[in-house]
């Protein structure tokens, strides 16, 4: 959760990125790093920038210090120069739950600063408070120095790994020599089945409750929001755009052209051709902005 203090030193931080990355530096890291704070998260979008390990790391890191210490801090390591109100802030900033997401985590392999880092968080994160996902697909990304992770993390999720395209077990013998799986967990795995844009089978393995097979049926609506297509994203993001220019602000031009998209293709639109003009007028002729 972030509250206005959260949002007013995130963007301190963004301008300060900002700054730095133009010029010279924008070419390194192409002109796309950026760090985007909602109310109940932060989005850190490095871009490129994944092409160079070693600065990934650093910004990656800086980033997640700004989140971890208000996560972390203990009485004797408050800054001197806080005063009362500020260490009051930050003590009830201790109290709520974090939770740090590693998507693409294939671009952080055999890096030691963050993988380091994963390894504390897995010792301490029933100490601290603290829960860390990663997205990847391979799990040898991880496994040779995040041994401690995967051991600790008590909820693991898989989709499918193999397909008529993608015949290959390699995939699947990596996961069950690493977690040990036994046959029935195995034969799971292998059977998932997966409809782009409509449904996804994943084996959910909990400490808790077990393990079982869960189905994520996709709305229109959540297709258009989370696509990864980049010809979706285009058009999504163009349409918004549009708006944009017409001083809609940028939560509702985002909001509206994800709805009008979800109702003029429910099935997504890949391999079609649209006419941004047409979504606009459809957009003014049935009142999305009212």
């Amino acid at each position: 959760n972030t509250n206005s203090r959260d949002r007013q030193i995130a963007e301190d931080i963004r301008r300060v990125l900002n700054l730095y990355a133009q010029g010279e530096q924008a070419a390194l890291l192409n002109g796309v790093t950026n760090f985007t704070v909602d109310r109940d998260i932060f989005c850190i979008h490095m871009g490129l920038v994944g092409e160079r390990k070693e600065i990934l790391a650093l910004l990656l890191l800086l980033y997640r210090d700004f989140a971890y210490r208000k996560a972390v801090y203990l009485p004797g390591e408050m800054p001197p120069f806080l005063g009362t109100a500020s260490v009051d802030w930050m003590f009830a900033a201790q109290k709520r739950p974090k939770l740090f997401v590693y998507d693409e985590f294939h671009n952080l392999k055999d890096n030691e600063p963050i993988l380091d880092v994963l390894d504390k968080d897995a010792r301490q994160q029933r100490t601290l408070g603290l829960a860390t996902y990663i997205v990847t697909q391979d799990i040898l990304d991880i496994a040779e120095k995040g041994k401690h992770f995967i051991s600790a993390a008590s909820n693991k999720y898989f989709t499918r790994h193999i397909s008529p395209d993608n015949p290959t077990m390699e995939s699947i013998d990596n996961i069950s020599r690493i977690l040990g799986l036994g046959h029935e967990e195995r034969d799971l795995l292998i059977s998932l089945k997966f409809h782009p844009g409509r449904y996804a089978e994943i084996l959910a393995l909990n400490e808790d409750i077990g393990k079982g097979v869960l189905v994520n049926v996709q709305t229109p609506i959540s297709r258009w929001r989370y696509t990864t297509h980049k010809d979706e994203r285009y058009l999504r993001d163009t349409v918004a755009s549009a708006l944009r220019d017409r001083g809609v602000d940028q939560r509702k031009a985002q909001a509206v052209s994800t709805e009008v998209l979800a109702d003029i293709f429910p099935a997504g639109s890949i391999g079609q051709t649209v006419d941004i003009n047409a979504v606009l007028r459809k957009i003014d002729s049935d009142g999305y902005l009212t």
